[in-house]
Formats: structure tokens, sequence, C-alpha cells
């Protein structure tokens, strides 16, 4: 029996991971419908604004949705189980995309942004320690999480790329609508999907880790010693690859601007047709979600072989470094 659940994965985990792939559909599609409806005209549905305005808008809602799980974290920690909290984030994404279905000022963009921020710092971080913790076995950790990568790229990809076709034919405000609808759907399923969860996020972890502790209390009371040169050096390089990975997700990020300023839209600088017809912009959001899909298996087995070598994988700095080559190689072409 014991061989059976360490091989297989607990129904929890589809639970949530499917949570991620509805999540990743609706924010997505969100972060391209804001871009490009924040500068079309008044004619076409938009608000007649900038591209500098959309940028900014569109890089305020990419920063909180990073910076809001910090202070979710602490709520599922201490105060509230983190199981509660994510069908309450994802309402609140569903009302901040409502909001922008019927925006009509720059104001309202920015109540979305603020609705959109809060229910991701409910759900996004509560959504990975509920997985983290259905597993027994914590060398299956490192699949598992590949795995649920999986289920967010193939719901970036499905968001993306249905709604770009339903913007042209139905507007933005019915593609904000939809965004709406799925995070509504999306928060009754996992409320259904309680069940296979066990005791995951029923209490705030805290509890849990204390409990966990009680058996080593008398180890903690030991002497704190000094870090070792080993350990000052683990600690230096993690922050370091943290700095160049900042530098990475900046310039990874302003790749889509001129995507959707500069080649597409009203400035018309590339050819987007085919035929009779118009691909969409947010096809690029699509095409970044369809490669991480071929790409990260693929990957995975390159780094495994790697790692068997005599010289094994690899290092981290070494594999920042070629995505900061490849990225820049990008920006040449």
């Amino acid at each position: 029996m014991e061989n059976t659940q360490k091989q297989g994965r607990p129904l929890g985990f589809y639970v949530c991971s499917l949570a991620f792939t509805f999540e990743r559909f609706a924010f997505y599609s969100a972060k391209w419908l804001l871009a490009v409806f924040v500068v079309a005209s008044f004619a076409d549905g938009g608000l007649g604004l900038t591209p500098a305005d959309g940028a900014k808008m569109s890089a305020n809602l990419v920063a909180f949705t990073y910076l809001a799980p910090l202070f979710g974290s602490v709520i599922s920690d201490r105060y509230i189980g983190a199981r509660y909290l994510v069908p309450v984030g994802m309402v609140l994404m569903g009302a901040g995309y409502l909001v922008g279905a019927n925006a009509t000022s720059a104001l309202m963009v920015n109540m979305m942004i603020i609705l959109v921020s809060i229910g991701t710092g409910l759900f996004k971080p509560q959504t990975n320690a509920i997985t983290g913790r259905l597993f027994k076995d914590k060398e299956q950790l490192d699949g598992a999480f590949s795995i649920q990568y999986s289920f967010v790229n193939v719901g970036s990809f499905i968001g993306t790329t249905i709604i770009g076709v339903l913007t042209l034919s139905m507007g933005y405000s019915f593609s904000f609508t939809v965004c709406a609808i799925v995070m509504f759907v999306a928060a009754v399923g996992f409320i259904f999907g309680w069940r296979y969860l066990g005791e995951a996020g029923k209490r705030p972890f805290k509890y849990d880790e204390d409990e966990e502790q009680t058996d080593v209390i008398e180890e903690t009371k030991e002497e704190k010693k000094p870090l070792t040169t080993v350990e000052k050096k683990r600690i230096g390089a993690i922050v370091l690859v943290s700095f160049f990975s900042v530098i990475f997700w900046v310039f990874w990020y302003l790749a889509y601007m001129p995507v959707y300023y500069y080649w597409g839209g009203d400035a018309g600088l590339a050819d987007w047709t085919i035929g009779n017809f118009t691909v969409p912009t947010a096809w690029f959001d699509s095409l970044n979600a369809l490669t991480c899909i071929i790409l990260g298996p693929v990957l995975a087995k390159l780094w495994l072989k790697l790692s068997r070598r005599p010289q094994g994988d690899l290092s981290m700095f070494k594999k920042t470094s070629l995505g900061m080559i490849t990225l820049g190689i990008s920006y040449v072409i």
C-alpha cells in the first residue's frame, strides 16, 4: 500500500493544479486585455489613453500580483486556513475582472488592479502551500511542482488563444466578463474539491509547524552558532542569482510592449494577417505558454541527463546566464 501511495498523486493535487489552470487562464488573458484596452480608441471600445499609460498599468498589475502573495502568506500562516482563502481570492479576482468589463476610466482600471492583486495574494501562495502538504514523500515534490507548472501554462495558452479571438468579434467588455465567469466557476469547483485535500490547509500553518516541531524542541534550544564560510557563500549565491533574476524578468516583460504597441495595434508596423484572418497580439502570449509546455519536459530530461555526468548538471549561475543570453539575442532579432 505504501509503494502505491508513493507512486500515485493524491486527487487533491489535481484540485490545486486545475485551480491554477483556471486562474492563469483569466490572469494572462486579462493582462493582455488591460494593455490593449487602455490604448484602444473610444470608437473601438477602449479608453483612448497613451501606450505609456497602458504600459504602466500593465506593469502595476504584474508587480502587485507578485507582491501581494507576501501578505497573503502571513494570513494563512497565522490566522486563517489556506483552503478557505483560495476561493475568496478567486472571487475577488473575478470581481476585479468585472470592474474591468465595465471600466470607463483609468480609476476603474486601477480598481481592477487592486482587486486582482489582493485576490492573487490570497490565492497563489495558499495553493502552492497546500500542494506541498499533500505529499508524504517529499521526494515527489519536484516532479509534482513541475507538473503543476504545466497546468499553469496550459491555462495561459488556452486563455490567451481563446480570448484573443473573442475580443476581435465580441469586444473588450465581453472578454473581461468571460475571465470573471471563469474565476467564479473555479471558486465553486475548488470548494467542491475540499474533500480531496484531507487536513491540508484547514488550520493556519503555524499550528501544523508547532506540532511537527514538538519532538525537536530540545534541539532548537541549542546554542546558536555563527554561519560557516560555506553557508555564507550559499546565501551570497542566492542573493546574486536573485539580483540577476530581477534583471531578466524586467526585460522579459518589456518584450511584450513593442508587440502590443509597436508592431501590432493601431501602429500596425508588422503584418498580422494570414489570409483574411488577423492574428490577435494575444497569441504572442499564447506562444510563450506553448513553448513552455513543449520545452518544459525536454529541458527537464536534458538537466537529468547532464546531472548524470561526472561533472554533474549545469550550475544555477550557468543556467541563469544562458537564459539572459537567449533573451539578449531575441532583442537583437
